[in-house]
């Protein structure tokens, strides 16, 4: 704890980012909401994308300071500007759903694709809804599927059930091709973990 504060009162944005960790764990025996998000603006401004998303989420969930969606998206749209994934779906939820701002669907499904091109089972989840609805993107069902079987396939459970109701309105032939959408994005994206 004192190596992590005396590099971050130095300036060091890694240290400062960790020592907020610290408060805001409660690591000392006592969570400090408050003196974290100190912290993590520190690291914030000094450009670590991490932080920027933990202000943003600390702005979001109204957390050791006020609630404020507009400054959320701020500082997710800066850490997803960095292509930190968690950042990309958080803006990306607070634009579909206009909180903060307006709605912004097409600029949603962009950052949703992005999330979920880096295999954010959520991003996913999300991404294959408003390919399904036709919201910020050409509706496309088999589309929309391969995106469902890919969150299912992460852990997204919630995936199941679309799944099984669009699944009954496929026909044979595209669901063979939304099943190789699939398989072919997990070959390409274990080749690019590789």
């Amino acid at each position: 704890m004192r190596f992590y504060r005396a590099a971050a009162e130095r300036g060091d944005p890694q240290a400062q980012f960790l020592f907020g960790i610290q408060l805001e764990s409660g690591v000392l025996g006592q969570v400090n909401d408050g003196q974290a998000v100190l912290w993590f603006r520190r690291a914030a401004e000094g450009g670590l994308a991490i932080a920027q998303f933990k202000l943003g989420t600390a702005y979001q969930q109204g957390r050791g300071l006020a609630l404020d969606p507009i400054e959320a998206r701020r500082w997710y749209r800066r850490a997803a500007d960095q292509n930190l994934a968690e950042a990309q779906y958080n803006l990306a939820y607070l634009l579909e759903t206009g909180i903060g701002g307006p709605r912004e669907t097409g600029e949603a499904a962009r950052l949703y694709e992005v999330a979920a091109g880096a295999g954010l089972p959520e991003a996913q989840f999300n991404l294959a809804a408003l390919i399904l609805a036709g919201e910020g993107t050409a509706r496309d069902p088999v589309e929309a599927y391969k995106w469902l079987a890919l969150a299912r396939r992460g852990g997204f459970d919630a995936a199941t059930e679309l799944i099984a109701e669009l699944g009954s309105e496929l026909n044979a032939e595209e669901l063979a091709e939304a099943n190789r959408r699939a398989e072919d994005w997990v070959k390409n994206h274990r080749a690019l973990r590789r």
